[in-house]
């Protein structure tokens, strides 16, 4: 799919290369070097120009990237996730439980990929998928899809910049000691070929993860919990709460005792940003899946 974009120069970016008047723009070197190979790639005031070219006041900037996608690779396949939100740079899905976000040798035409494939596929949109924050096959919610690489370059800096809220709603085992807090542990593979993760000190990627216990319920002894991702680690959340002696219930990775539900019990149900080509903010709501809710409701209600 081809994207133009448009800027125009003004006083304080006047005497400025198009380099790097681009890249105060968020478009990244990798953008930069792949618009230099485009026919058209950069044009100011209709005239190609080259990336060292000197810019001046009300100049008008144009750019234009192309990408293909490739449906050899990714077999389309339709399946059953919402669409909360569409346009011309992002898409944002709300992901069902039992759903990878790619394809793999035990899920090959099963992942949110392959559904999305079909999706675009179906509206003749040849668009590349880029996913700026991603869940676990039974986490559900909540995810940004950038449908071209200026904005998923801008994205990308935007969820390493902590400019992307995500907040999750948990249902752990246990009554934690504080009602709001901050857990900085980092986490890394428990070996090499395993896919569970652990906190390590030592070795582990930097991890952190703020967290506020909304309520209690001592006949069941379990809290429903709000997290928020301050970094993107695979499996987070999950290992975290662990690491605080109060695991997800249902998850078969990281609490084998408690499986009252069929999938950890972990929804991404909110997100904030700022649209990368327009800047507006942009937040979005996710309704609690009804497996969740009837925990809830069963955990609460004795």
């Amino acid at each position: 799919m081809r994207r133009v974009l448009t800027f125009v120069v003004n006083k304080d970016d006047s005497d400025a290369n198009i380099a790097d008047f681009l890249l105060s723009k968020s478009i990244s070197r990798s953008c930069i070097s792949a618009l230099k190979k485009e026919p058209e790639g950069i044009s100011v005031n209709g005239k190609i120009q080259f990336t060292d070219f000197i810019l001046k006041e009300n100049d008008i900037v144009k750019i234009s990237l192309t990408e293909r996608n490739d449906y050899t690779q990714i077999i389309p396949n339709k399946l059953n996730f919402k669409v909360v939100y569409e346009d011309e740079d992002i898409i944002i899905i709300d992901k069902p439980a039992n759903m990878t976000v790619h394809p793999s040798f035990k899920y090959f035409t099963e992942s949110l990929e392959n559904g999305l494939a079909y999706y675009f596929l179906e509206r003749n949109q040849d668009v590349v998928c880029h996913f700026i924050n991603r869940l676990d096959k039974d986490t559900t919610g909540l995810m940004i899809v950038a449908k071209n690489r200026f904005s998923a370059n801008i994205l990308s800096q935007a969820l390493i910049k902590k400019e992307i809220q995500r907040n999750y709603l948990a249902l752990v085992m246990g009554h934690l000691k504080n009602k709001t807090g901050v857990i900085n542990a980092p986490v890394e593979r428990e070996n090499p070929a395993s896919i569970i993760r652990t906190v390590d000190f030592e070795n582990g990627k930097t991890a952190i993860t703020s967290y506020e216990v909304l309520s209690y319920n001592p006949h069941n002894d379990v809290s429903l919990v709000k997290l928020e991702l301050l970094t993107g680690r695979t499996h987070q959340i999950r290992v975290h709460m662990k690491y605080l002696g109060h695991p997800l219930i249902g998850d078969k990775l990281y609490n084998k005792t408690n499986q009252q539900l069929n999938r950890q019990a972990l929804h991404s149900y909110y997100l904030s940003f700022n649209h990368p080509i327009t800047n507006k903010k942009m937040t979005f709501k996710s309704e609690i899946p009804l497996d969740f809710t009837t925990l809830v409701n069963k955990c609460y209600n004795k």
